[in-house]
Order: C-alpha cells, then sequence, then structure tokens
C-alpha cells in the first residue's frame, strides 16, 4: 500500500533528536518505523507529512535526507520512457472518444406506442441521421421543438450515452386545482432586551412595550382570538425594536506569527485521464508550498477528449514572528473594535459605548459594551392543530 501512498524514506542528525522525537509525538506527526540510534533518526512518513519534518528540523537546527521515494511517481516514469505505449493508449482513446460521438442509436422512453414512433419520425426528420456527429445535434432546440411541436408531451429531456441518443418523455396530464397558502407565523426574539417600541403590520403584539424578553420568546402572535368561538390565524409581519447589550472583548499579543508567501513559484504539470493524474515532469522542491490548481481540456477536431491538463503552482511560503510595541497593539484591537461595528452593529443605532483596555505582559486586551437599538424579530412559521 506504500506505492499508492506517496510515502518518504529519511535520515535526520543532530544534537537535538531527543527534542525532535518529543515534538513528533506532541503534535502527533504520523511517522512510522523510527529508529533512533545516537544522534540519528530514521523513519519513513507520508510525502505531505514530510514537509511539516522539514519545518521542525529547520527550528531545531537538525540536517536531513530523502533515501528514497516510494510513490506512483516512479510507476508513471516508466511508462512514458515507453513512448509507443503512450502513444498507442491516446489513439485508442481518441477512437473510442470518436465512437462515442457518433450518433448510432435511438431510444426514446415511453408507454404509449403511438407516442413514441411520432417522437421517432419528429427526430429523424428534421435532419439527424444516424452516422450524424453528436456535438452538432442542437440537443436544447431539439427539446424545446418537441415540446413545442408535440401537443401530448409536457416535458422532453435528451440526453446522450455513448452512441445513443435517449429521450425521456412527460405526457401531458390534466392539472388538479391547487392554491397555495403560506403558512401562519408569530415573530419571536432572536436576542435577549428591553422593547422600546414596536411596528406591527400584521399579527397580534404579546408583549408589552418597555418589558423584558429572552432569545426565542413570542413577540407578536399570528393566532388571534376575535371572539370566544371564532380564532383567525395570520402571518406576523412587522418590527420589534428592543435595546440589547453586547460584551465583547479584542486581544492582540505583542508578538504574532504571520504566514508570508512569497512571489517565487514551481508548476507541475500532469495529463488527467478521469481520476488518474500522470505527471510530464519529477521535479522535486524542498520547504513548504501553499498549492493552486488549474485545469484545461484538451480538445481533438472541436471535441472535447475526456483527457486534461493540469497545472499544480506551488508558491513558497515561511512563518515570521511580527513583534508589536504597546502602541500598536492598542491600534490593532480598535480596529477589531471598529470592523465588529460595521460587520455587526451596521444596521443599529448605537446609544452607549464603554470600554476597559487592558495592558498585559503579553498583550493587548480591549473589552467593550455596546447598549444598541435594533430590530430583534424574525418570522416563524407554525401548524394549526
Amino acid at each position: 500500500m506504500r506505492f499508492f501512498k506517496n510515502y518518504v524514506d529519511f535520515q535526520i542528525e543532530g544534537d537535538n533528536i531527543s527534542r525532535l522525537i518529543g515534538v513528533i509525538f506532541k503534535k502527533g506527526i504520523e511517522c512510522k518505523n523510527l529508529i533512533n540510534i545516537g544522534d540519528k533518526l530514521s523513519g519513513s512518513c507520508k510525502k505531505s507529512v514530510w514537509r511539516v519534518l522539514c519545518y521542525e528540523c529547520d527550528k531545531l537546527n537538525l540536517t536531513y535526507e530523502v533515501n528514497e521515494i516510494n510513490s506512483i511517481y516512479r510507476f508513471s516514469e516508466k511508462i512514458l520512457n515507453r513512448k509507443g505505449l503512450v502513444f498507442g493508449f491516446l489513439a485508442g482513446l481518441i477512437m473510442i472518444t470518436l465512437l462515442s460521438n457518433t450518433f448510432l442509436r435511438l431510444r426514446v422512453k415511453c408507454e404509449d406506442k403511438e407516442l413514441k414512433n411520432k417522437i421517432e419520425e419528429y427526430i429523424l426528420s428534421n435532419g439527424i441521421k444516424y452516422g450524424s456527429f453528436i456535438p452538432n445535434i442542437d440537443i436544447f432546440g431539439l427539446e424545446l421543438d418537441i415540446h413545442k411541436e408535440v401537443e401530448e408531451v409536457s416535458w422532453a429531456g435528451i440526453y446522450i450515452t455513448g452512441g445513443t441518443l435517449n429521450v425521456d418523455l412527460v405526457e401531458k396530464v390534466e392539472k388538479p386545482e391547487y392554491n397555495q397558502k403560506r403558512l401562519p407565523s408569530n415573530l419571536i426574539a432572536t436576542k435577549s432586551g428591553e422593547i422600546v417600541n414596536a411596528e406591527i403590520y400584521s399579527g397580534k403584539l404579546v408583549v408589552p412595550v418597555g418589558s423584558g424578553v429572552h432569545t426565542g420568546q413570542t413577540l407578536v402572535s399570528g393566532e388571534i382570538e376575535l371572539s370566544e368561538d371564532m380564532t383567525v390565524f395570520r402571518r406576523s409581519q412587522g418590527k420589534v425594536m428592543a435595546k440589547v447589550i453586547y460584551n465583547e472583548s479584542f486581544y492582540c499579543p505583542y508578538t504574532k506569527e504571520i504566514k508570508i508567501i512569497s512571489d517565487d513559484v514551481n508548476d507541475k504539470n500532469y495529463l488527467s485521464f478521469y481520476s488518474v493524474d500522470i505527471p510530464l515532469s519529477f521535479k522535486k522542491y524542498d520547504g513548504t508550498y501553499v498549492k493552486k490548481e488549474k485545469n484545461k481540456n484538451l480538445m481533438f477536431l472541436g471535441i472535447k477528449l475526456p483527457v486534461k491538463y493540469k497545472t499544480e503552482s506551488y508558491f513558497k511560503y515561511s512563518y515570521k514572528k511580527t513583534d508589536y510595541s504597546e502602541d500598536e497593539a492598542i491600534s490593532e484591537v480598535k480596529q477589531y473594535d471598529d470592523n465588529f461595528k460595521v460587520n455587526f452593529l451596521s444596521e443599529a443605532e448605537i446609544l452607549e459605548e464603554n470600554e476597559n483596555l487592558v495592558i498585559g505582559e503579553e498583550g493587548v486586551t480591549l473589552n467593550k459594551t455596546y447598549v444598541v437599538i435594533e430590530n430583534i424579530a424574525v418570522e416563524k412559521e407554525f401548524l394549526i392543530k
């Protein structure tokens, strides 16, 4: 199974081997067959895990090397060296593609034999002949024409399987009279607060202005009792404005580790056949990378082949520690405060803001309290018992 899982065998040397072993177990880095002899450590791991292990080795000033790569790339390299086999495979693929794009059979799925024969005659009399090139057939236009010209058809769907043109039909039936009605609804509270005013367009306000409410409580009811013997159900609509209190905390440490992506890019190219990727090069890159992928379909005589040209672009990145002064950290938490008001309080009326700035040994914390007025009502449908 290692052949398909893309494993690497590695050997690491240095004075901090014991610390590296501790990091491997502490962070759960998946390695196999680990052997520690003195200041040397050998074993194997997945190629994706090896990048993480290299990063830890660099931090501990350890030297490392890859002894062997056990992956599907070796198998692909051997295949690519046999050019006759590759060209034969591509020629067969092109032949299969051409045959699968030739109209050889018509299949109409319909229980009514008369309608089935009518559809077959209509299709074959509109310039579509056996042996036609399928990509030249206007499938969408043919569906519309059948729906328009054949009165007995309410819907037609056409799709291709190999060289077969399949037609699915739905016959017209008389539609029963149907009236769609919305369910009645209540307005419920999305937040806890104190109601200050209400604009009700439909429904009955069940909580008086000036009272406190909690999240999920019904504010406006769609069930209205007109008399002892008569109750009506309606869709509740309106706004219920309430005074709401937000307590938020924003923190900025004096030291941050920032991920930096460089402009240096390395590309790997593949031929993709369905879910199989055949590499066109066997370059190896050291370090850690962010991967971006692009796919482009290959064409032959205007036919889209089931083969794609895939390019994987690897952008190298590293981590850099950035130090903030006290004033810079204060500016950062104030920016967090501004972002919160833009993202979450833009539709609310802010009545009051109170803040407490805490200067700590490791960073700055800004504790904020906002008192706002906002609409807390949201519609919720209910079933009539």
